[in-house]
């Protein structure tokens, strides 16, 4: 059994998992921490911000994460072929390239894919559509740069 506080309308037992409770619905939240992060969602607090351009964030992992998008860094590295990659996320996608695994697949046709997402300009593979998207405004920044040199 846990302690009942009735301010916050929670519950903490002795494995630091918080029971949140609104009416009837109880949700179960790891831990303290983890529950005061999740509530930022909530209040659209971010009181992380980049020096360089100034985007906040709600958690401070959002911000080192952005961060690698002006310094370039690529700590993840891939051991089979050493492409690297900013986001562990992005790594663990790009393996299933060597591994053959192909999780997705065409509800009309079946064939599957070791990634949902595909650049149609170059046929770049992405794990993510968020990815994609940042990529093929690459694409046109690219193309915006040869029509100025024409």
């Amino acid at each position: 059994a846990g302690l009942m506080d009735a301010e916050q309308n929670t519950t903490q037992d002795s494995s630091k998992r918080m029971t949140l409770r609104q009416g009837n619905i109880f949700t179960s939240i790891l831990s303290c921490s983890n529950f005061t992060l999740h509530q930022k969602i909530h209040t659209g607090e971010k009181p992380f911000q980049c020096e360089q351009c100034r985007m906040n964030f709600s958690q401070a992992a959002h911000l080192k994460r952005h961060q690698r998008t002006h310094t370039g860094e690529k700590p993840h590295q891939c051991v089979d072929c050493g492409m690297r990659f900013s986001e562990a996320s992005n790594l663990a996608a790009h393996q299933k390239l060597h591994t053959g695994e192909k999780p997705y697949a065409c509800a009309e046709c079946g064939k599957s894919f070791a990634q949902p997402y595909r650049c149609e300009q170059c046929g770049m593979p992405f794990s993510r559509v968020a990815n994609l998207k940042t990529h093929q405004k690459r694409h046109g920044e690219v193309m915006k740069g040869l029509r100025q040199l024409m």
